[in-house]
């Protein structure tokens, strides 16, 4: 079973930087996890917090702060980045043909950092395209 729900312009664009933003940081707390070993209690205590809280962000159940988004990522060893670029009244970009999220790990370490980035269309019929994960 499928559902289709009609969006207007504004609540999909939001809806989709909502979504951009949660699989970025979904996947690079899985990528730290298995590079650094985190756990979802390390990151809570380097943050301050419950482990719920933790659990409740990464499963989407939440609804975090961009300052909250930073501290977690801060406690994953990641540079959070956002990017706004100009799109023209039919919703495309210009001059750019998708919009891009990334998130880059980093460490102290000699290690390679890792580049998660999501492509999604961002015209009218706009989907979730992929997922990549590159060293970098």
């Amino acid at each position: 079973m499928s559902f289709r729900i009609k969006l207007d312009p504004r609540d999909r664009a939001a809806a989709l930087f909502m979504v951009r933003t949660h699989v970025s940081l979904v996947n690079a707390a899985i990528e730290q996890k298995k590079r650094f070993g985190f756990t979802q209690r390390k990151v809570a205590d380097s943050m301050g917090v419950d482990k719920s809280s933790v659990s409740r962000i990464l499963s989407g159940r939440g609804n975090p702060t961009l300052r909250t988004i930073g501290e977690l990522a801060w406690a994953l060893n990641l540079e959070p980045r956002v990017e706004f670029r100009a799109i023209d009244g039919e919703g495309n970009q210009e001059p750019w043909p998708h919009a891009v999220s990334e998130v880059q790990s980093h460490s102290s370490s000699n290690a390679t950092p890792t580049k998660l980035t999501i492509d999604s269309d961002i015209g009218a019929n706009s989907t979730l395209q992929n997922v990549t994960a590159a060293s970098q």
